[in-house]
């Protein structure tokens, strides 16, 4: 079932069980731009400013298809794919020129080689920061098409941004007041979160509801709190947190990574170097398959079951990397052990006398900070 109400300049459709995903003005001018034969187009925006889904919907809604999206430069086979592509956070700060090089010269054969097909041919860039001048250096010199650039951040309107909370409150918190949320509509502009995330994040966790509207000035750090009170005190649940933002951020109950499990079972104890025997463990439970058992492992703040199948996804990728934070802060050993080196990118950092000052009055940044000695682990592993 799905119905679509029209506020200001948003459209709103609302699905049972999911999300809701927002087609703003500048979904709009997206669409518009592809369809007037734009060929590149970035998205940019902080987490959870709804770039991932944008930038799927605007696919969509050009070709009536869902889009391949890539996350990783090294499954980009420009002679196998033939359709237009979504590039979601692909584009690293650090990639070097001779880098560029290649992946300017892939996406011109890429390019030369779809260009001859009667499909709209494009590719859909998303990135954290407006990154123009990075994108323009990986953009074939043979194309004539101008870059188009569009942020993501503080371009909703106060109607906008009313919708936006009401249909995450309609999904959510049904038989709650809502003019006690009403207030986050004109507030929570922080640098850290995007505000869709910001009203999906408090609408389904009453923890947040509990702080009130100084949740929308810190978002994250009230997250790492709550997923740090989760480990002490709910380790199981906050395992499986762990275990989706390993794999793809799901777990398929009837095909799950049994080594994955096995190896996050020696976390258990507070001496990370044994394993706490328990009678209902993690792959026990999985293994049985006792839907009750495993529902019981689900933090539904932050997990959705996905219709129709045997498998559990995490509700955004903010919640992986604050997971992934957490889980390095107390078993930093075991994170270098079971994440790849390009995941580890971008996100962990050596500490110093400013970043601690920093963290401990201002809202966190989404980084792993870790003393000098694992600095030392980190650099090997990289």
């Amino acid at each position: 079932m799905v119905k679509d109400q029209i506020c200001n300049n948003i459209f709103i459709f609302y699905q049972l069980d999911r999300v809701p995903f927002y087609k703003t003005a500048a979904f709009h001018e997206a669409t518009q731009y592809l369809e007037n034969g734009v060929e590149f187009l970035g998205l940019s925006g902080k987490w959870g400013s709804g770039k991932t889904e944008s930038a799927k919907q605007v696919h969509i809604s050009v070709t009536g298809k869902s889009p391949t999206i890539l996350t990783d430069l090294k499954k980009f086979d420009c002679q196998e794919q033939n359709e237009a592509l979504v590039f979601d956070e692909a584009i690293l700060e650090d990639l070097s020129d001779r880098e560029k090089k290649i992946l300017q010269d892939k996406i011109n054969v890429w390019f030369e080689k779809v260009s001859v097909n009667e499909i709209k041919t494009f590719i859909i860039f998303t990135s954290i920061e407006d990154r123009k001048l990075p994108f323009r250096k990986i953009i074939p010199v043979t194309s004539d098409n101008e870059l188009k650039v569009i942020n993501l951040n503080d371009r909703l309107t106060q109607g906008d941004r009313t919708q936006i909370l009401n249909s995450h409150f309609n999904t959510f918190c049904p038989n709650k007041n809502f003019s006690k949320f009403e207030y986050l509509a004109t507030k929570g502009r922080n640098a850290s979160l995007g505000y869709p995330e910001i009203c999906a994040l408090y609408c389904r966790c009453e923890h947040f509801q509990k702080q009130g509207y100084i949740f929308c000035s810190r978002p994250l750090r009230y997250l790492t709190l709550y997923l740090e009170k989760m480990y002490h005190s709910k380790k199981n649940m906050f395992l499986m947190l762990v275990y989706m933002s390993l794999n793809q951020m799901e777990i398929d109950t009837q095909n799950p990574d049994e080594m994955l499990l096995n190896e996050l079972e020696t976390c258990k104890s507070s001496n990370h170097t044994q394993a706490e025997t328990l009678v209902n463990t993690i792959i026990d439970i999985v293994r049985r398959g006792n839907v009750k058992d495993v529902h019981s492992l689900m933090a539904w703040e932050f997990v959705d079951e996905v219709p129709e199948t045997s498998k559990y996804k995490l509700q955004h990728n903010v919640i992986k990397r604050m997971t992934l934070i957490i889980f390095g802060t107390f078993h930093f050993d075991k994170l270098l052990e079971l994440t790849k080196r390009e995941d580890l990118e971008g996100w962990i950092e050596k500490s110093s006398i400013f970043k601690t000052v920093k963290s401990s009055v201002d809202e966190i940044m989404p980084i792993l900070i870790i003393d000098g000695k694992k600095w030392k682990q980190y650099e090997e592993k990289m």
